[in-house]
């Protein structure tokens, strides 16, 4: 279960600030579909023109009729949640600051199975998701799984925040 947002405490003004992170950013050509969605804000996967299979991830031709004509399109988004596992110990430095993180593997309605950041309140092996492509702080797509149903503070969640740019209990610096 999600909990509501705690103020953090205020940084000593003269202290030095600490420079952040970003997240891995090594993505293929073919990602780049994923990138435009994302930036979008739809859910958006390769569909082979021919046969109507759902890809992912990006490639160049259908891995059933090997068409090479694979544009992006809207996909549906639900999915079911498969596997579900928390990662505690990582060498990446962006993930080492904000450990544990939880990720899923999630079965899509249209076919294919993608690995998630899964949101707190995914809980339980067989429950329904919603997933969504983000642009995590890199500037590239990530896939996030939700309950399908809402939850109460659902915005809260630690992950949610670290994708998203929500500016909720955040400073603002507003200029005139």
């Amino acid at each position: 279960m999600t909990r509501p947002l705690k103020k953090t405490p205020r940084k000593p003004p003269l202290s030095r600030a600490a420079v952040p992170l970003q997240p891995p950013s090594a993505r293929s050509d073919k990602a780049q579909g994923l990138t435009l969605a994302a930036a979008s804000g739809r859910f958006m996967l390769q569909c082979c023109a021919e046969c109507g299979t759902y890809a992912y991830p990006p490639r160049d031709a259908c891995p059933r009729c090997l068409s090479a004509a694979l544009p992006f399109i809207d996909a549906p988004s639900g999915g079911t949640l498969l596997s579900e596992t928390s990662i505690e110990v990582t060498s990446d430095p962006y993930f080492r600051e904000h450990m544990p993180w939880r990720i899923g593997l999630v079965q899509l309605d249209c076919g294919p199975s993608v690995v998630t950041h899964l949101h707190g309140d995914c809980t339980g092996v067989s429950s329904r998701v919603t997933l969504s492509l983000q642009l995590d702080k890199g500037g590239q797509p990530v896939f996030f799984a939700k309950p399908a149903s809402e939850t109460r503070q659902m915005e809260d969640d630690p992950q949610w925040r670290e994708i998203v740019a929500d500016p909720k209990q955040q400073r603002q610096l507003s200029t005139g």
